[in-house]
């Protein structure tokens, strides 16, 4: 419109030539101010490059979910979701996952939908914690292919209980940097990062955060007060303590995750995809070492929050029992402080408004009820701790013995069941019932250099978090 007005212009009575002159310079300037500014919204809104996507793994998580989701959505800007809920979880997501309808895409997939047939082996050697990485291995794999094939660029692959946003040590988040509390940071700061700083796998760093308490003032400090939730049900403001972990990383430091550029992808042979959680791609595309990449070499950083002992043991699957053993001493990680991913709450609020994030993070933190009063722990995973020892687990005083021994004598009280006899002089073997004459050594569990075999009775030992027999 403005260049058909342009000799319009020229033809009036008052100075068409100086009149044209600066007609056309200022239609010059404005097409070339709208060409910018399309081509900036074009690519803010394309499929490919405008926000993130994000595989996702849950089995009775809805304590962390409802904030992981309203953090991402935020901070990248997570717009995809591809979930798989674990067939034995007792809770279900569902009604967390569908206040986003509105928000982003949602895809909840079941084992049906990616798992691969793994077979090979009969179902009683198969090991629990094995079977599990190869479910995440499969669902990983299937989930890249499928974002990749859909358009999708960037595919953040971490779990519901990890914060990512931009390293702070790397970018800072004050000044000229990127604050979390602008919607969409990451995107932006990866955007503005040369080709050069990124590979298929752009890393993401992760402080390992204990189970060390605050302050309400600490915690609160920042906290919206016009939004009606409690700061104590925040994990990104009530675990402020972080450090080297030495239950679980390598000299303290824990494997990094990744963000899988997909466009790199459509090179990469389908094969070379391995769905590792660490490694989503194999070495000649993502090096392995890269993993490892300490706090001042990685793009992006990832808040590990522990939780309290309800939440960190409060899912029944293959790894309970050493998330059990690693509690005490994980929960003591300390030796730095950070508030720096809190920011993103104010902006978050100033974005969607007091009563969308209300109904949005309505129930963060809080343990859903389950159907059973206790947690179904699964024999086999409990025979493989008993065949590995139970030494590490003593040593940290994640188990209490019960001093009443499977076959106790009449001395209830007595610590030393298994070899007491009824008649002191006795030469009796150590599995011997009242009767001197006794045949029942056969079904005894505690012969001189007897192991425990599958079917002998099991001795019963109480973990020291919460209500979690085990039969060990």
């Amino acid at each position: 419109k403005a260049q058909t007005q342009g000799p319009t212009h020229q033809t009036s009575h008052h100075h068409p030539t100086t009149a044209s002159m600066k007609f056309g310079t200022a239609v010059v300037g404005l097409l070339s101010t709208l060409a910018t500014l399309s081509t900036t919204v074009a690519q803010a809104e394309g499929p490919s490059s405008g926000s993130f996507s994000a595989c996702l793994l849950l089995m009775d998580d809805n304590h962390y979910l409802n904030e992981w989701m309203a953090f991402h959505y935020h901070v990248m800007p997570l717009r995809k979701l591809i979930v798989a809920v674990d067939p034995r979880s007792e809770t279900s997501p569902d009604e967390i996952l569908s206040r986003w309808s509105s928000k982003m895409e949602i895809e909840q997939w079941t084992d049906t939908d990616f798992v691969v047939d793994h077979d090979d082996e009969e179902e009683e050697e198969v090991d629990l914690v094995d079977t599990h990485r190869s479910r995440q291995r499969d669902f990983n794999v299937k989930c890249m292919t499928t974002l990749r094939d859909a358009g999708e660029r960037w595919a953040l692959m971490t779990d519901v209980d990890e914060y990512t946003m931009v390293n702070p040590v790397v970018a800072g988040l004050s000044g000229d940097g990127v604050s979390i509390e602008e919607p969409g940071s990451a995107l932006r700061f990866l955007e503005e990062t040369p080709e050069a700083a990124r590979s298929t796998c752009v890393r993401i760093y992760r402080r390992q955060f204990g189970g060390k308490e605050s302050t309400f003032d600490e915690i609160s400090s920042g906290f919206p007060q016009e939004l009606p939730l409690s700061p104590e049900d925040f994990s990104t403001f009530r675990w402020r303590h972080y450090g080297y972990d030495l239950a679980e990383g390598h000299n303290g430091i824990l494997p990094g995750k990744a963000i899988i550029d997909l466009s790199l992808l459509k090179e990469v042979d389908d094969d070379l995809l391995t769905g590792e959680p660490h490694n989503p791609v194999d070495t000649t595309v993502c090096d392995r070492e890269d993993a490892w990449s300490d706090a001042s070499e990685t793009l992006f950083m990832a808040n590990h929050y522990l939780g309290t002992s309800e939440q960190y043991t409060f899912r029944n699957d293959a790894r309970l029992v050493d998330r059990l053993a690693s509690y005490e001493e994980r929960k003591s990680v300390e030796g730095f402080v950070s508030d720096d991913a809190r920011l993103w709450l104010k902006g978050f609020v100033a974005n969607v408004g007091i009563a969308e994030a209300e109904r949005l993070l309505d129930g963060a933190g809080q343990i859903s009820e389950k159907p059973l009063a206790e947690p179904n722990v699964d024999v086999k995973l409990v025979r493989r701790l008993a065949e590995r020892g139970l030494q590490d687990m003593e040593r940290m005083g994640a188990l209490t013995k019960s001093t009443k021994a499977p076959k106790s004598t009449k001395a209830p009280g007595s610590t030393k069941a298994p070899k007491s006899t009824k008649a002191p002089g006795s030469t009796k073997a150590p599995k011997a019932t009242k009767a001197p004459g006794s045949t029942k050594a056969p079904k005894a569990t505690k012969a001189p250099g007897s192991t425990k075999a599958p079917k002998a009775r099991m001795l019963r030992k109480t973990a020291a978090f919460g209500d979690h027999p085990l039969v060990v």
